[in-house]
């Protein structure tokens, strides 16, 4: 752990707010989550609790709403006019002060939030008992579909059904003090109903879609991945077989006990 809580700080101090803390701080809470005792030493299921877990579970509850609540704050800071809110503000100057000069505040505070939220949630039973609901669970299941087609659905499914087959209109465009006054094509508006309508059966649309990738697209890449390897690695995947066979109690391929024999 000490090794990285050393690589943390290291990306930290270099200004990657996005890819090197976060990949660290996401093994150091994995490490954590090993060592801080959640529903292994609270149990969930019982109605009784002794005077120890009431008096630990008090402080902790009010530990784990705090690191929540700041995190909800810090992953809504906006990506430009902080300056507009009194709390943004605390946020930016806090963030002058806290962060590496030069840096951006709209990558540094999201990721503070998105760990705060995660250790909140480890430290907290209850908030993974209500996390473990069925819905979410099905949301974690899609959340790698939904992040790859929610980009090309947006862009062709609901721009379709908001602005449909609409005609472009001409505005007129200031342009910049170089320029003269132009004129620009645009889409008008959409009525409110008509967005109110869409984009609930826009959500209806992808969370269907991901869940068919889930069942259809995945399958066949893991196939195809499982292929790959078979013809570039046959000693690796005849590794990766013998060890799906001890797994399930079978012996392995060969009938010996090694990997790789």
């Amino acid at each position: 752990m000490l090794v990285m809580f050393g690589m943390y700080s290291y990306w930290y101090r270099t200004g990657d707010a996005v890819i090197g803390t976060n990949i660290f701080a996401g093994a150091l809470l994995a490490e954590l989550s090993m060592l801080i005792p959640s529903t292994a030493s609270i149990s969930l299921t019982s109605t009784t609790t002794t005077k120890d877990q009431q008096c630990t579970s008090i402080p902790r509850t009010i530990f784990a709403v705090l690191l929540l609540a700041f995190g909800l704050l810090a992953g809504s800071f906006p990506p430009s006019h902080w300056e507009w809110a009194s709390w943004s503000r605390g946020l930016a100057n806090f963030g002058f002060m806290m962060f590496p000069a030069e840096v951006d505040l709209y990558r540094y505070w999201p990721s503070m939030g998105a760990q705060a939220i995660t250790l909140s949630i480890i430290i907290m039973p209850k908030f993974q008992v209500w996390l473990s609901h069925p819905f979410l669970m099905w949301l974690g299941q899609i959340s790698f579909p939904l992040y790859l087609i929610h980009g090309p659905l947006l862009r062709s499914v609901l721009i379709w059904m908001v602005f449909g087959m609409r005609k472009l209109v001409w505005m007129p465009n200031p342009g910049t003090a170089r320029e003269q006054t132009r004129e620009v094509t645009v889409l008008p508006m959409p009525k409110a109903w008509v967005v109110l309508l869409s984009v609930p059966v826009f959500f209806v649309i992808l969370g269907a879609a991901s869940q068919c990738w889930n069942v259809y697209v995945e399958p066949w890449c893991a196939k195809v991945t499982r292929w790959v390897e078979d013809v570039m690695c046959p000693r690796l995947s005849e590794g990766v077989g013998k060890v799906e066979s001890l797994e399930k109690g079978l012996p392995s391929p060969n009938g010996k006990g090694g990997l790789l024999c």
